[in-house]
């Protein structure tokens, strides 16, 4: 009987791991974010998540370019600007806010813009991804501008 016992004791310990097993989460996580993101917001989270969910492989594919996210099998994204796929669904999680900014220098060499188009006539630096310009929105007493978007 002793060896029977053993056989119903291993037999019911491997019924409790399987039961066990299927009450977690497991499998691999795609996740793809501009890397400012990762670094900043995401890699605190993902670990906190991991802690939680140790079953859980979670693959982070941090990158600024422009990626088909149904050819390369990514289950969640993170991504600025207009949504170029409308058979993905989007979630617009927090409106990001730029400010514009010159140097004393640089208003001294070139002069303060009078309006948002005269910044199309001056150096400056602009925020793309991957060959998109993100537009400029610009809001002054209640009246609002907004500049095309435009490839690069």
């Amino acid at each position: 009987m002793p060896k029977a016992q053993l056989i119903a004791d291993t037999v019911s310990e491997l019924y409790s791991d399987a039961e066990e097993m299927a009450n977690q989460p497991i499998g691999t996580l795609t996740i793809s974010a501009p890397k400012a993101l990762s670094q900043d917001l995401l890699a605190p989270m993902l670990a906190e998540f991991r802690a939680r969910y140790p079953t859980i492989r979670i693959n982070l594919a941090s990158s600024n370019r422009f990626q088909d996210l149904t050819k390369q099998s990514i289950d969640f994204a993170f991504r600025l600007g207009p949504l170029h796929d409308s058979n993905l669904v989007a979630l617009n999680l927090s409106p990001v806010k730029y400010v514009l900014a010159a140097s004393k220098a640089f208003c001294d060499k070139y002069g303060e813009p009078s309006h948002p188009l005269d910044l199309y006539q001056l150096p400056c630096i602009r925020n793309h991804v991957e060959g998109y310009f993100l537009p400029w929105h610009f809001a002054y007493r209640a009246k609002r501008w907004r500049s095309p978007a435009s490839q690069i």
